[in-house]
């Protein structure tokens, strides 16, 4: 998946949505085929469920479409995974945050993002040699700014970004939860 099909998908999907908070049940489990594969955990909630939007080798979205009636807002998680360098040596993740805005604005999108720290991808991930890096910003849609919090984890030869979008107003919920879960097939 290229980082313009990302961005344009962000774009549709709040254009066509409308949500996060609540207890968790058991997580649900999904796989991505593609780009050296990988397999995440999603929270589950059942007073405000995850609704899938879109699934192939490639890319996960799922989405909360607002509950007024329980101050509950929309929110819409995206997993996407891609090739990446072949080494995490020296990643320069100004260039990768430079790419993501890039292919946001040629999708039509007013996405501002700003690195905001590394992340800590734990033992499994670490062992794998990968790296990560949070990332926050808003975006336009449906004329009303939306936040915009991303894990951007870099494995040799793969490159794997969570990102949750929701209301200006909100704190994003679940998708370091989700970038913690991530697992790795051994390099193909």
């Amino acid at each position: 998946m290229t980082l313009r099909l990302f961005a344009g998908l962000c774009l549709v999907c709040l254009l066509s949505s409308g949500a996060f908070a609540g207890a968790e049940g058991d997580p649900s489990s999904y796989k991505l085929e593609g780009n050296g594969g990988l397999e995440i955990q999603v929270p589950a909630d059942p007073a405000h469920p995850w609704n899938m939007v879109k699934q192939d080798d490639v890319l996960l979205v799922l989405e909360r479409p607002p509950m007024p009636e329980k101050g509950l807002p929309f929110g819409l998680l995206i997993v996407a995974a891609e090739q990446g360098p072949e080494t995490t040596n020296g990643i320069d993740w100004k260039r990768i945050k430079d790419n993501i805005i890039g292919a946001a604005t040629k999708s039509g999108s007013d996405l501002k993002l700003s690195l905001a720290g590394s992340w800590d991808v734990g033992k499994d991930l670490r062992e794998k040699g990968a790296e990560a890096q949070k990332l926050t910003g808003t975006m336009t849609a449906n004329e009303r700014e939306v936040n915009v919090a991303m894990v951007a984890l870099v494995a040799p030869g793969r490159l794997v970004t969570i990102s949750e979008l929701g209301p200006k107003d909100g704190a994003p919920s679940v998708y370091e939860k989700v970038a913690r879960s991530v697992r790795l097939p051994a390099a193909p």
